[in-house]
């Protein structure tokens, strides 16, 4: 019996580590969270909202670890257009997210402040802007 009991635990370990939907409970990994098309939703420059400037911003992330950006956006009155394709990675223990696009004036290395299935937060690295996405 005490076999039993540590290759169900082993089994558990195994399937959380390789980051997999935890069978007994349901409960999504963050690939699967974060695998889906996001909008951005709300935008905050120094806590100042300044959604406004973002006409356009859209993630689609695949559970392959592949990401579209379309974005028309001005930060600080400089507009931006995106239309690019990438990577993405989980970094420090899935609390970055690691954005690699063709354009590489779109990488960038987040901080994930929030990641539901319904909703996403992240806060670019070295920037005062912190994006909110909700699940499209």
């Amino acid at each position: 019996m005490l076999i039993l009991l540590l290759a169900i635990a082993v089994l558990l370990l195994v399937a959380c580590e390789k980051n997999t939907r935890n069978f007994l409970f349901g409960v999504p990994s963050k690939t699967e969270q974060l695998a889906r098309n996001w909008m951005i939703a709300q935008v905050t420059d120094n806590g100042n909202d300044v959604t406004f400037d973002y006409d356009r911003y859209s993630l689609n992330f695949s559970e392959k670890g592949e990401v579209n950006l379309l974005a028309n956006f001005k930060v600080r009155r400089s507009s931006y257009e995106y239309n690019t394709i990438g990577t993405w990675f989980f970094l420090n223990n899935h609390k970055k997210l690691l954005l690699d696009f063709e354009n590489n004036n779109a990488d960038g290395v987040y901080h994930i402040l929030k990641l539901q299935e319904e909703e996403i937060w992240l806060k670019k690295e070295g920037e005062p802007l912190e994006l909110h996405f909700v699940s499209q």
